[in-house]
């Protein structure tokens, strides 16, 4: 007789899943990327984080060729998942009104954190200039320069020229200059958030130039320009505006051990983004 499988278990999914057909972009050994036009879905297995554009169950299916949502539905490969009340991720930034003080004191806590424990070629450079030994190769000092030419742009103000030389900078699948500028959005939404500043131009100016060909890249930049993030990124901000901040360690360690180097650069512009706007 066949065997029978098991239905698939839905553990959560994210805010910004647009409805509609997807299908397989590329799979991961523990992911499976789909895509429609230029929307990203991410499929999951359970351990892996929540997100905006996430959807994670129990067990990743061995072959996912496509998926549909309808936003009550979930289909994969044309069977239907179940979808629990309550487990849509709710991706806004985990920012709360503390004491300045609390505030500056958290943040000078976690970039200490950052400098000690990010990878060693990450963007982090950028808050730590000691890192840059690190980049031997002509091709990682050419990248350490065009970083720190972008981000002097970003900090004068001109967003576009930051932005647009940054993108696309660096190694890997979303290299570390599109997380750096996912991260520096973020960093802008946390400031706005909490100091009632309307930074809504500055934003916008950022991302598009930050937008390129890179699908995956996009739908981070797309999610940070909308406030958004996945457990991992949100743990940080939760702990940075929390009167305690005893779990930082904990959620930058979870940050920094995401991709090669991108918990590093996503966290770098963060601080770098955070920083920059609070002084407007």
């Amino acid at each position: 007789m066949p065997r029978i499988s098991a239905p698939v278990k839905l553990l959560s999914y994210g805010d910004l899943i647009e409805k509609g057909e997807y299908k397989l972009h590329y799979r991961f050994e523990r992911a499976v990327n789909l895509r429609k036009g230029q929307a990203l879905l991410t499929i999951l297995p359970a351990g892996r984080p929540a997100g905006p554009f996430n959807v994670v169950l129990e067990e990743l299916p061995e072959k996912i060729s496509k998926a549909s949502f309808d936003g009550k539905v979930l289909r994969v490969n044309g069977d239907k998942v179940g979808v629990p009340r309550g487990a849509k991720y709710d991706s806004r930034l985990a920012v709360a009104k503390i004491q300045a003080a609390r505030l500056t004191a958290n943040l000078q806590h976690l970039r200490k954190l950052i400098c000690a424990s990010a990878p060693p070629k990450s963007a982090v450079f950028l808050l730590d200039a000691a890192r840059e030994s690190r980049f031997k190769s002509g091709f990682e000092r050419r990248f350490v320069s065009r970083m720190k030419e972008a981000a002097v742009s970003l900090a004068m103000g001109a967003y576009e020229a930051g932005a647009g030389g940054m993108k696309g900078l660096g190694f890997g699948m979303t290299p570390s200059g599109d997380d750096f500028l996912g991260g520096y959005l973020l960093g802008i939404n946390a400031a706005e958030m909490y100091s009632g500043k309307n930074l809504g131009l500055v934003k916008e100016r950022v991302y598009t130039a930050s937008l390129g060909s890179n699908l995956v890249s996009n739908a981070f930049l797309t999610a940070s320009f909308k406030g958004r993030a996945d457990e991992r990124v949100n743990a940080v901000i939760k702990a940075l505006f929390s009167p305690s901040g005893r779990t930082t360690e904990k959620a930058a360690e979870e940050l920094l051990a995401v991709g090669h180097t991108s918990g590093g650069d996503i966290a770098a512009g963060f601080l770098y983004g955070f920083y920059g706007v609070m002084n407007i």
